[in-house]
C-alpha cells in the first residue's frame, strides 16, 4: 500500500485543496469586473442593505477555527488574571483574605469544599466548636463538695437533710450535728449539738465528730424551733431519713419525703446502697473518704435526687393516681353494699 492511500494524508490533501479554492475564488472575484459589478449591485440594491453597517463590514473578515482558539484562551487568562490580582475578589469584609481561595500553582483559584473551607475559618479566627461549648440555658449539675455556681441561698420547697450522732449511755444514738441545705446546695442549717447523756462513742471514723467540736456546742432545745420552721412543710431529701427524724424527734407524711434508700432507680438487685456507692455511681466522684461530713452528705443526696427528679416525680404521679382510683373503687363497693 502506498503511503499516500492512507486516510490521514487523504484527508489533508482533501483540506489543503479546499483552502486552495476558497484563495483562488477569493483572488477572482476581486479582479473580475463581473464580481465588483454584482457586488456594486447587491450593496446599492435595498433588499440587500444592512442597517447595521458594522455587523455587515465584520462579516467580511473571515477568521480561522485556530485563531477564534487563540482568543477565547487570553480571554480566559485576562479574566483569571484580574480575578486573582483584584484584592475585592480575594478578601473579605474585614480585609482579610478569604480562606475559599487557595493558590495550587497556576493564577487560577480554586474553590474549596465546604469542610475544608470551614476547619481553615475556625484556625484562623480560633472558633470554639459549637458541641465544645456550654450552653447557657443548660442546667448545671450539683456536685457535693460546694453549691449550684450562679445560685442563691434561699428557703425552697425541697431541702435535704443529714444529721450525725454520737453514743450515749446504754449505747443510745443522740444528734450531735444536724445540717440542711436548700435545692441549690447552699447551707440553711448548720450546728454542732451537745446530747443529754454522757457520751460514750463519738463515732468520729464515721461520724467526724470529736470533743472538742462538742466544747462549745448548745443543747438541741436551743435550735429545735429553728430546725423544725426549716422542715415543716417542706418535702425533705435524703438517705434513709428515718433515723435522723428519730434524733431530731420530727415525723412528716411519706408524700413529703425522697428518701433515697427508698427509691427503685437507686437501688442494685433490690439491695439498698450505701451514699457512698450511689455517689461514686451516679455521681461520678468519691465522697466520705475517711470521715463523714453532713453537708456534704446532705448535698450528695440532693445532687443524685436532681439527676432523677423528672422520673422520681412521674413515679410518685402515677402511685398516687392509683391510691385514689382504689380508695374510690373502695368507696362505691361500700356504698352499693348499703
Amino acid at each position: 500500500m502506498y503511503p499516500n492511500s492512507f486516510p490521514g494524508s487523504l484527508a489533508r490533501k482533501q483540506k489543503k485543496g479546499e483552502q486552495e479554492f476558497i484563495n483562488h475564488s477569493a483572488s477572482t472575484k476581486c479582479n473580475s469586473p463581473l464580481g465588483s459589478a454584482s457586488e456594486s449591485s447587491q450593496e446599492s440594491s435595498p433588499i440587500y442593505q444592512n442597517k447595521n453597517p458594522k455587523k455587515n463590514n465584520t462579516s467580511k473578515y473571515q477568521v480561522s477555527s485556530k485563531d477564534k482558539a487563540t482568543t477565547v484562551t487570553k480571554q480566559i487568562q485576562v479574566v483569571r488574571q484580574s480575578i486573582t490580582v483584584n484584592p475585592k475578589n480575594t478578601m473579605n469584609s474585614h480585609g482579610k483574605r478569604n480562606p475559599q481561595f487557595e493558590d495550587v500553582g497556576d493564577s487560577s483559584p480554586v474553590v474549596l469544599d465546604v469542610t475544608k473551607k470551614q476547619k481553615l475559618h475556625n484556625q484562623k479566627a480560633k472558633i470554639v466548636p459549637k458541641e465544645q461549648l456550654q450552653s447557657p440555658k443548660s442546667p448545671a449539675i450539683l456536685t457535693p463538695f460546694s453549691p449550684l455556681a450562679g445560685s442563691n441561698k434561699e428557703l425552697t420547697s425541697l431541702v435535704a437533710l443529714d444529721c450525725e450522732m454520737v453514743m450515749v449511755d446504754r449505747c443510745i444514738h443522740e444528734l450531735a450535728r444536724c445540717s440542711i441545705v436548700d435545692y441549690n446546695g447552699h447551707v440553711l442549717f448548720d450546728e454542732m449539738i451537745k446530747p443529754k447523756g454522757r457520751i460514750t462513742n463519738y463515732l468520729t471514723w464515721v461520724s467526724g465528730i470529736t470533743p472538742a467540736h462538742l466544747k462549745h456546742a448548745k443543747p438541741f432545745e436551743d435550735y429545735k424551733e429553728e430546725i423544725l420552721e426549716i422542715l415543716k412543710g417542706r418535702t425533705i431529701v435524703g438517705h434513709s431519713l428515718k433515723h435522723d427524724f428519730e434524733v431530731l424527734n420530727f415525723f412528716t407524711p411519706e408524700k413529703n419525703t425522697r428518701d433515697l434508700a427508698h427509691f427503685k432507680l437507686l437501688k442494685k438487685e433490690g439491695k439498698i446502697l450505701s451514699l457512698k456507692k450511689m455517689v461514686s455511681e451516679h455521681l461520678d466522684t468519691e465522697i466520705q473518704n475517711g470521715q463523714h461530713d453532713s453537708v456534704e452528705d446532705a448535698r450528695s443526696a440532693m445532687a443524685i435526687y436532681r439527676k432523677f427528679e423528672k422520673e422520681w416525680e412521674e413515679q410518685i404521679k402515677h402511685s398516687n393516681y392509683g391510691m385514689v382510683r382504689t380508695q374510690l373503687l373502695d368507696d362505691l363497693k361500700m356504698f352499693t353494699q348499703k
